[in-house]
Order: structure tokens, then sequence, then C-alpha cells
């Protein structure tokens, strides 16, 4: 890749033609849905480089799922949560700093 930087995992995006967009540091996901035939999902690359677990300074960087619509949620601020309506909580993408 060239571009990593010590203590960083890459953030991979990935994204549909409606405008859904979501991000993984999870190797299998990403390789699952960028490489599975049929799936809606395009490969964008990495997105951004963050921490890959807990630490001092970062802020987990949470991913919601609304099937109703088929749209991800993505957000570092716990304020949003109330709001998310619909959306399941599918896990933590990364660590980023606020």
């Amino acid at each position: 890749m060239g571009n990593e930087v010590p203590g960083l995992v890459p953030i991979h995006e990935l994204g549909t033609s409606t405008g859904d967009h979501w991000y993984t540091q999870d190797n299998a996901e990403y390789q699952y849905w960028r490489y599975t035939p049929g799936t809606p999902y395009t490969y964008y690359g990495i997105a951004f480089y963050a921490k890959p677990s807990a630490a001092t300074g970062v802020v987990s960087l949470n991913r919601y799922w609304n099937p109703k619509n088929s749209s991800h949620f993505i957000t570092a601020n716990p304020a949003d949560i109330p709001y998310l309506t619909g959306f399941t909580y599918e896990g933590i993408s990364a660590y980023v700093w606020p």
C-alpha cells in the first residue's frame, strides 16, 4: 500500500449507487462485500487510517444500519444516538480522533 502509518489500520469505504456509504477496518467484511458477485456495494478504497482499538485521545466511530431504507449512519457523537429511529447498531468501525 505504501501509506501505512505505524499503529494505525486502513479504514475501507464501500458504497452503493443510491448513496449509502459505510466504513470498516474488518478485512474479511470489506473483502466479502467487495468480491462477492451480486452485492450492491462498490469498493471506494481506503478512506483514512485510524486506531484499531480504544486508546487515549480517540473515540469510537459507530456504525448503524436502517433496513427500511437500506442506509448506514456513521457517528462518533453520542448525542446522535437518540435520533436514530429505525437504525440498528452494527458495532464500532474504528477509533478516531475527535
